[in-house]
């Protein structure tokens, strides 16, 4: 019986084999490494971009209505901009706004009239305290503002000397304190309101910055605001408006500290959110670039500064200006442009 030949492949043959499938392999494994961190990254991006917006929308909410105060009394005398009816409202002896830079209020200063900021730094992040009357006084009550943790408003004390009419009850006030904790190693936006118990809002806090438009002009006139000319001749006092805008060490350093916040007329907020710790690798390190908050007032009104991403994770950076309308004018229109 003939016995037929045995054929197997050569080791050339299969050493080309190997070869083409290691190509395959690795060409499917970049694929699907790059398709694993666009994915990753949309997802991040995502997160991001909901928890700026959320945070942007719940602080400037909160500045746009600080300062609100009922104007009750039966001696009130309101010049042309109002020069004596802050004496009579029901936030006289109070802050409207107030602020720290590199450190964050002690929970002691909770529900104080003017709360100060620790002597020390302790952290790389601002801290902000927004004020306001959360409802009525004198009827009808609305019972609708919350604070930032969703409690009612706290019944404060009436201001000393307070010679209100109608007004038996204690005041109903709001006072929020946004600030940064950065325990264990994850910087979190939060909240601390109505009680000594804070609350997370937003992880992953890269930057909390908060400048503050000053009122360069009223401020340094004192009782002498600036004026303006109508085309008749008359002298109309000009609108409030920034000058400048000045860190909240500027503004505490003032000798009248209470006074030189209320020349606050508007307020910028930067807050630079990362994505979450471990991602790193979404983007290809430093060859991507990131706006950094300003580091002084004087870089507010120029354009964002561009930085070097450090680890390769996700930055998304939000920046927006809120005007206090306690503050700013109604109608500038009723002015004479200076």
């Amino acid at each position: 019986m003939k016995i037929q030949g045995q054929h197997g492949r050569t080791l050339i043959e299969l050493m080309v084999v190997i070869t083409i499938s290691l190509i395959i392999t690795a060409t499917v494994a970049v694929i699907f490494l790059s398709v694993n961190r666009t994915s990753r990254y949309s997802s991040e991006l995502s997160g991001i971009d909901d928890s700026g917006r959320v945070a942007m929308y719940f602080i400037g909410n909160a500045i746009r209505q600080a300062g609100y105060a009922e104007i009750i009394s039966r001696d009130v005398t309101i010049g042309a901009i109002g020069q004596n009816s802050r004496a009579n409202t029901l936030l006289a002896n109070s802050l409207h706004l107030a602020g720290c830079r590199n450190r964050s209020f002690d929970a002691s200063e909770l529900g104080k009239a003017a709360p100060v900021c620790p002597a020390t730094a302790g952290t790389d992040f601002d801290a902000l305290m927004v004020s306001y009357q959360g409802d009525n006084v004198v009827a009808p009550v609305q019972t609708e503002p919350t604070d930032c943790l969703g409690n009612n408003p706290v019944a404060r004390d009436l201001p000393s000397g307070h010679v209100g009419r109608n007004v038996t009850l204690n005041r109903p006030m709001i006072q929020n304190f946004y600030f940064v904790d950065t325990a264990n190693g994850v910087n979190t936006l939060m909240c601390r309101a109505g009680n000594a118990a804070a609350r997370a809002l937003i992880p992953n806090i890269a930057q909390f910055r908060v400048y503050y438009g000053f009122d360069d002009a009223r401020f340094n006139a004192g009782a002498n605001p600036p004026v303006a000319t109508t085309p008749s001749g008359d002298e109309q006092f000009t609108p409030a408006a920034a000058q400048s805008y000045v860190d909240a060490d500027f503004l505490n350093s003032q000798t009248n500290r209470i006074d030189a916040w209320d020349h606050v007329v508007s307020v910028y907020v930067c807050i630079v959110i990362r994505s979450t710790p471990g991602t790193g690798g979404l983007t290809t390190g430093t060859s991507t670039q990131f706006a950094r908050c300003p580091d002084t007032g004087a870089e507010v009104t120029g354009a964002l500064i561009l930085v070097n991403n450090p680890d390769g994770g996700v930055y998304r950076t939000y920046t927006q200006i809120f005007t206090v309308r306690s503050r700013a004018t109604p109608n500038p229109r009723s002015f004479a442009p200076v």
